[in-house]
């Protein structure tokens, strides 16, 4: 299927993929709209949340809590709760058993941008960033 565009009064032939390209566009900005009118952000935000792997076969921040710390959500100290927050952006790579050091890592950066924003106090993120992570022992066999 080929759209063709009056430019110019001339007629042009778009290849498929460009076409493509331009449906997928076009869908995503009404998806986008749909969603933004029918949820709230923090909505969205839940949604995301608990739709979200986390790594080790996990889905959700619910289940990577039981997975990782043993203990619910609402039960996670503000150390544990900024290195679930920190495997949004790449689980694999912040996995506290096979990359320990970068797991410590990316988790105090959350804490740090936890502080610039004002969402903790420094006091409190330089103390939770003095704790280790003090995952459980995955027992999906993790080397």
């Amino acid at each position: 299927m080929k759209l063709i565009l009056l430019e110019e009064k001339e007629l042009k032939f778009l290849p498929d993929d460009v076409i493509l390209g331009i449906y997928r566009d076009i869908t995503k900005t009404l998806l986008e709209e749909r969603v933004m009118n029918t949820f709230s952000k923090q909505q969205i935000l839940e949604i995301y949340l608990n739709q979200s792997f986390l790594g080790r076969g996990t889905v959700g921040v619910g289940a990577a809590a039981q997975r990782y710390f043993g203990k619910s959500v609402q039960n996670l100290e503000l150390h544990e709760a900024a290195y679930i927050a920190g495997l949004l952006q790449a689980p694999s790579s912040y996995d506290p058993i096979r990359k320990p050091e970068k797991a410590l890592e990316r988790r105090n950066s959350v804490i740090g941008r936890m502080i610039e924003h004002g969402s903790i106090d420094r006091k409190t993120g330089e103390q939770a960033k003095m704790k280790p992570i003090g995952s459980v022992p995955v027992a999906d066999g993790a080397k």
